[in-house]
């Protein structure tokens, strides 16, 4: 299976470098990384790839599952335009059956950092 994705854009009243603090305390309250990519945008990554290949996604929490989040912060007026694109990070392996369960895993974290930049 190719890797999934699922993008939110939305604007924020907040400064970029307000967004972005609020992007990287997201991903470390959830013992994340975020790291600064070359073109400006900013990468988090969430979950525990090697124990949920390891162990196998059935048998681990839903929070362990791999996640990179990728957040495009561009000024616009007084607030900011925000573009998340949120990803499976499993890596090489078979998916059988976690298609629909980690779509709505990337849509909640979509969610809750959108509510969280806003």
């Amino acid at each position: 299976m190719a890797t999934a994705t699922r993008s939110e854009q939305f604007d924020t009243g907040l400064s970029p470098d307000e967004a972005a603090r609020r992007f990287r305390e997201y991903h470390f309250a959830k013992r994340g990384k975020v790291t600064a990519m070359p073109d400006g945008s900013l990468q988090g990554t969430t979950g525990k790839k090697v124990a949920t290949r390891i162990l196998g996604a059935f048998f681990v929490p839903r929070s362990w599952w791999p996640l990179k989040t990728t957040v495009r912060l561009t000024p616009d007026g007084s607030g900011t335009s925000v573009e998340i694109v949120v990803a499976d990070n499993f890596g090489i392996g078979i998916r059988t059956g976690m298609r629909g369960k980690y779509a709505e895993l990337m849509g909640d974290q979509a969610t809750q950092l959108k509510t969280a930049m806003s």
